[in-house]
């Protein structure tokens, strides 16, 4: 957060809709998921005045992999149709879990601290 006075630009990140039943590429499980939006926003007094950088997508609660979506894509979920997660764009930066036990990782870590797990195979 960046803050100046009565003005300042933050980043925010709200959770539009949980999602059950999804089937992971990123780890073989059948999992739930969170359908999210983010953006970075400039306000005044802490309200939002312009926004910029917003991004739509959802993360598994199994391993937490990021899958990248549309605007259009979030809105047909929203109103009810069923996600399928192997046709969007993998963002490899938000796999930050271990696929093997759920450990917290860093980006640094070759292997997993808790169950050894080689990281990236």
């Amino acid at each position: 957060m960046f803050f100046i006075g009565v003005f300042g630009v933050d980043s925010s990140e709200k959770v539009l809709k949980q999602l059950n039943s999804l089937v992971c590429p990123g780890c073989g499980r059948l999992c739930s998921g969170k359908l999210i939006f983010e953006s970075t926003f400039f306000h005044i007094f802490f309200i939002p005045v312009f926004r910029w950088n917003k991004k739509y997508f959802l993360r598994t609660d199994c391993c937490g992999s990021k899958y990248i979506m549309t605007r259009e894509k979030t809105e047909k979920i929203l109103k009810g149709e069923a996600p399928d997660l192997a046709e969007y764009e993998h963002d490899e930066r938000g796999s930050s879990f271990c696929p093997e036990c759920k450990y917290p990782l860093s980006p640094d870590f070759s292997y997993c601290p808790r169950c050894g797990r080689k990281i990236g195979v």
